[in-house]
Parts: structure tokens; C-alpha cells; sequence
């Protein structure tokens, strides 16, 4: 199999995964008490889409799709110019873990984690047509403008590469996604 039916299926199954994790946190409904005592059903906020831009390692296009109010995926394609230089792809589920400040009074700050993958068609060094393929867990603070209903986000995500040789890594950016 050659690099670039690795990188097609690597992400299909990202793609597919992402969708069907979205039509789950659809389904599922949130069960509240109210002040009498009477159970009622309601879901989260509205699901939504955020493309964008990340700037550091990798580079490139961001997305992020909300699956309710705290949980979400979001990605990248995108290159990396580290020790395993090539195009750059990664998913991750994220748990926002809540409000930790503000830099206005109308743009919180939340701290959110995650865990998921990344893939890296490693283009130049001793891997050059290799892949490196991994978890990456990262950590990170987001704010979001009301409008424009812009997010701006800054992570740092750890990345332990299992192929071609177990090797660790990290992913440091800074970016902007705009939701629509």
C-alpha cells in the first residue's frame, strides 16, 4: 500500500468517525430536573462548523465541529515543519472543561483537552516517504467572539508516534475559526 492510499483510508476513517460521533451526540438527550421535581427532556446548544487557520507546528487549515455544548472534534490539514517535516493531518475529541476567565465581558476564556490522532507523510530526514502515525492528547484555551462568531484558540498537544518507530513528540499553534 503506498503513501497516499495510507493518507486516503487515514482519513476517511477520520471523516466517518467524526460523523458518526456527531449523529450519537444527536441522539442522546440530557434528562433535567426543575425546581418542582419534573423531569424534562432538551438537548445542548445547536451543533456547528468552524474552518479556520493554525499557525506553528503544523500549519495550515482548521476545522472544528461543536457535537454539544462542551464536546467537540476538531482537526487539521495542515504542514509540519519539525523533525518529521510533510503534510500534517490530525482529529481530535475535545472536552471543553469550562470557563477559566475572560478577555472581555463578552468573550470567556475556556480551557478545553483532548484526545485523538495524527498522521504526518514524512518528506525529508531518515523517515523521508515514511509515515508517522500516533495519538496526540492537547491541552488549550479558546475565546470566542460573538460577532463575527470567530474562536480564537491557542494548544499545545503531546504526540506519541507508534509508527514507523515509537518516538515523542509535540504540536504547539496558535489560530482563528470562524462558525457558521
Amino acid at each position: 500500500m503506498t503513501t497516499k492510499h495510507l493518507v486516503f483510508l487515514f482519513s476517511s476513517v477520520l471523516l466517518v468517525t467524526s460523523f458518526s460521533t456527531r449523529a450519537a451526540a444527536q441522539a442522546i438527550e440530557v434528562t433535567e430536573v426543575n425546581e418542582a421535581g419534573h423531569q424534562h427532556s432538551s438537548h445542548s446548544s445547536p451543533l456547528g462548523l468552524a474552518l479556520g487557520v493554525i499557525l506553528g507546528d503544523p500549519t495550515g487549515l482548521s476545522g472544528k465541529m461543536a457535537l454539544d455544548k462542551t464536546h467537540s472534534i476538531d482537526g487539521a490539514l495542515a504542514w509540519s515543519g519539525g523533525a518529521k517535516s510533510g503534510i500534517h493531518i490530525h482529529a481530535t475529541y475535545l472536552r471543553d472543561h469550562g470557563r477559566v476567565g475572560e478577555l472581555t465581558d463578552d468573550m470567556p476564556l475556556h480551557l478545553y483537552y483532548g484526545i485523538g490522532g495524527r498522521l504526518i507523510a514524512v518528506s525529508r530526514g531518515d523517515n523521508k516517504g515514511k509515515l508517522a502515525i500516533g495519538p496526540r492528547a492537547p491541552i488549550g484555551l479558546n475565546s470566542r467572539m460573538p460577532d463575527p462568531s470567530i474562536e480564537f484558540f491557542v494548544e499545545a498537544a503531546l504526540i506519541l508516534d507508534l509508527v514507523p518507530g515509537t518516538s515523542a513528540d509535540a504540536d504547539v499553534g496558535i489560530g482563528a475559526r470562524y462558525w457558521f
